[in-house]
């Protein structure tokens, strides 16, 4: 009898680990295992021995010919991006020297008795009122659009 209850203590204790397990998919899709399946769900009786073992996951492995495509367009993309952002920068020192020449301009027409101007042939002459007039409407224009 000594040699019995031992098993039979064993025996009553595993009969938990043999319980039915369900296997089933939630709403998601991904799968999911339980002592049973929700109500309104078919669930796959299988057995606890035999749960799947997970699948590996692995990704198609790509060849380096691939793997070197890939490489060269990351490459050329970060030159892209590299090129643009000193382009951008280029743009903004030169609309901030615009500016400045501007603010200087528009100063110098509205504080100076007389403003003398290069004409395209050369020669040097002295702004009308309606030349300055005009003039000073291209400068506020140009730190309207550059001074920002």
């Amino acid at each position: 009898m000594s040699k019995v209850f031992p098993l039979l203590l064993t025996l009553i204790f595993a009969l938990p680990a043999s319980a039915q397990i369900y296997e089933w998919r939630d709403t998601d899709g991904k799968v999911n295992y339980s002592d049973r399946p929700p109500p309104g769900v078919e669930g796959k009786l299988i057995r606890r021995g035999a749960l799947p073992a997970p699948a590996p996951v692995t990704q198609p492995s790509k060849s380096l010919a691939e793997q070197e495509l890939e490489f060269r367009e990351r490459r050329a993309e970060a030159a892209e991006k590299k090129e643009k952002k000193t382009q951008e920068k280029q743009e903004a020192a030169q609309r901030a020297e615009r500016c400045e020449q501007a603010r200087e301009h528009l100063k110098i027409l509205k504080t100076a008795d007389r403003v003398l101007m290069k004409t395209e042939d050369g020669p040097t002459k002295q702004l009308r009122p309606s030349q300055r007039k005009a003039e000073t409407e291209k400068a506020q224009k140009v730190i309207a659009e550059d001074c920002k």
